[in-house]
């Protein structure tokens, strides 16, 4: 049995898991596979440690601060070459730069406070300098009513379910000021590991083979998606979601083998940035995190 905590709703952001799980891909491997979608406040690799079975799909940042606190986690590979997260704002807002976040309310999820610290740093500014909440699934009903000025996205997803309902954004990315981070990164305790390395090995190789499906054909996947897993969207957005998101899963054009890969320097670049900024004490070596 293995277990799989998303950090979001089921959407197009995990379809390489969602489409193989509908074709049976994991039961043909032998795999017993449950998903488990977020909830507010989940902390995805929370269980990593003491539960066998489980993985965790969750930004770099949660899972190297889990194995900096003790917990036994390995990182097994990445869903996304770099991390999409961004934040949205209405385009009357005024906001142009992240300068332009100062003493504004900011929502955010716990696996972006790295990221915005970050983008402020970029700007000059900490977080300190403006009003930073937690926001659960209601973040973009609070953005919109003007609870909250900022809101923490994937910036290929929320902002596309945004402009289907006529809503006009302006989205900054925190890619464009150097946050370059593995997101969506696949981790697993080593106890699940040494349990059955078998069964992990055909668990990260269904993964990969389904999201390689996906691009096959994006209209079938996004189908999939809606049908089976999340009928609060529709299939014209979860297309659109994956038509942007091939070079963020691949990488750039001709690296299809890197599909899933963990490159040790740029997990340590991401180890080295959350002690920079405080968010764990000690460095740790990133070969320690992988299998």
């Amino acid at each position: 049995m293995i277990s799989v905590q998303l950090d979001w709703k089921p959407n197009a952001q995990f379809a390489g898991l969602l489409l193989a799980d509908h074709r049976g891909w994991f039961t043909d491997a032998g795999i017993d596979l449950s998903i488990l979608p977020w909830q507010p406040a989940t902390d995805p690799v929370r269980d990593v440690g003491t539960r066998l079975g489980h993985v965790a799909v969750s930004e770099d940042n949660l899972a190297i601060s889990a194995a900096a606190a003790g917990v036994d986690i390995v990182i097994l590979g990445s869903m996304l070459r770099s991390s999409p997260l961004a934040w949205m704002v209405p385009q009357e807002s005024g906001i142009e730069t992240f300068a332009d976040f100062a003493g504004k309310t900011i929502g955010v999820h716990v696996d972006g406070v790295t990221g915005l610290d970050f983008a402020l740093r970029s700007a000059g500014l900490t977080t300190a300098d403006a009003n930073v909440v937690d926001v659960p699934y209601d973040k973009v009903d609070q953005l919109l009513a003007g609870s909250i000025d900022v809101c923490q996205c994937h910036g290929l997803v929320e902002p596309a379910e945004m402009r289907a309902i006529g809503v006009d954004l302006r989205v900054l990315w925190a890619r464009d000021v150097g946050y370059q981070v593995y997101s969506q990164v696949i981790s697993t305790s080593r106890a699940t590991i040494e349990a059955d390395p078998d069964a992990i090995d055909r668990f990260v190789d269904v993964l990969w083979s389904g999201w390689r499906a996906v691009f096959e054909s994006t209209s079938d996947a996004a189908a999939v998606i809606i049908d089976h897993y999340l009928d609060e969207s529709n299939v014209a957005i979860q297309q659109e979601i994956l038509d942007t998101m091939r070079p963020w899963v691949f990488g750039e054009p001709g690296a299809e083998e890197m599909l899933g890969s963990i490159d040790p320097v740029r997990l340590q670049a991401s180890i080295d940035l959350l002690v920079a900024n405080g968010v764990i004490d000690e460095p740790l070596r990133a070969e320690n995190l992988l299998p």
